[in-house]
């Protein structure tokens, strides 16, 4: 008798993909700051330009002009990881779903399916900006498995700077003063802005530390027009524009590892400041690479339905098993153009 049980194709698996990425990422600014890509290669490793120094040497009226060294170049490399896991549907789960008296029909599993796929794409998702978000913040991300053990980590080099007081003591901390000099500091040699058009990330909590900051002598003696003061982030970052300095990102996403407690990706009592660069492009971006769970081993995440009857050598238990996973890792362009406070 043929089998009854019917649930999603893996090609049809990678088309509801497509249709939740952009529900399950759309405006999130993490993910602005290092978009997905996907690259054909099993090994990451780029060049980048040193900075621009010097000045023109004078050669005078009928003098030879200086030879002037070409600009060298870094090489760095970004060696992935290999993410992967799946959910189960259990022989219990597919027995339930067989109604009394309707041998031989069709047991339908694709709602079941569907959940668990929506389940691990969350799961990658979030792997993915947690990844990003320990890079922002500490120049370096870390992933470990069930047991403990590092798996995957890499390590860039990025600009930090330490307020003289923490920004949770309202009435002596000097936010405006420490964004002001962290951003002076950080223009040195860098073909980045820190005015304006650049960013803070911070979470709600150290949001709130800036919002009712009692110091006179900084943010809480600034005013807004009519002498109204600021309870928003729309009106710090009012304030902030009339300085010239980066506008805030409230970022207040996080991961929770058992349901009972919640960790933010962007930690409390840090900002991180991301200049904009003058070319307007990003300061890198997460890198997909070439994966041998897809068709032709081509690059970007994978799903697919395993069912242990059809693949597996001992049927029994049968099970389905759900899978999602992804080759790769974060390629860090720009460096000097990531502050990471400690506020």
């Amino acid at each position: 008798m043929p089998d009854t049980i019917v649930f999603p194709s893996n090609a049809k698996l990678k088309e509801i993909e497509q249709e939740l990425i952009p529900i399950l990422t759309e405006e999130d600014e993490l993910l602005k700051l290092f978009p997905v890509a996907t690259e054909d290669t099993d090994d990451i490793q780029w060049e980048q330009a040193d900075n621009y120094f010097g000045l023109q040497e004078v050669r005078g009226i009928d003098g030879q002009p200086s030879r002037v060294a070409r600009t060298g170049f870094k090489k760095y490399r970004m060696e992935p990881g290999y993410y992967g896991e799946y959910i189960e549907i259990t022989e219990k789960e597919i027995t339930e779903r067989r109604q009394p008296g309707t041998l031989g029909d069709t047991i339908d599993l694709s709602d079941l399916v569907y959940k668990r796929q929506e389940h691990l794409l969350s799961r990658r998702i979030d792997r993915q900006r947690k990844m990003i978000a320990d890079l922002i913040t500490t120049g370096k991300f870390t992933s470990t498995n069930a047991l403990g053990q590092i798996i995957h980590t890499d390590e860039y080099k990025i600009k930090t700077f330490s307020a003289g007081t923490p920004w949770s003591n309202l009435a002596t901390s000097t936010p405006l003063a420490d964004i002001r000099a962290a951003c002076i500091a950080a223009k040195l040699g860098q073909s980045v802005n820190f005015n304006q058009k650049a960013q803070i990330f911070i979470n709600s909590t150290t949001l709130s530390y800036l919002l009712n900051n009692s110091n006179s002598a900084d943010i809480g003696g600034k005013r807004l027009e009519g002498g109204a003061t600021f309870n928003s982030v729309v009106d710090m970052n009012r304030i902030l524009a009339a300085n010239d300095l980066p506008q805030i990102v409230e970022y207040h996403e996080g991961w929770s590892a058992n349901g009972s407690s919640y960790s933010t990706f962007i930690p409390n009592g840090k900002a991180v400041i991301i200049g904009a660069r003058k070319t307007g492009v990003p300061v890198g971006r997460l890198t997909m690479t070439r994966n041998a769970n897809n068709s032709g081993a081509a690059p970007g995440p994978y799903t697919m339905v395993w069912d242990s009857a059809v693949n597996g050598n001992n049927p029994v238990p049968r099970k389905i098993q759900v899978h999602d996973g992804f080759n790769g890792g974060i390629e860090l362009w720009y460096g000097g153009a990531i502050i990471s406070m400690s506020v």
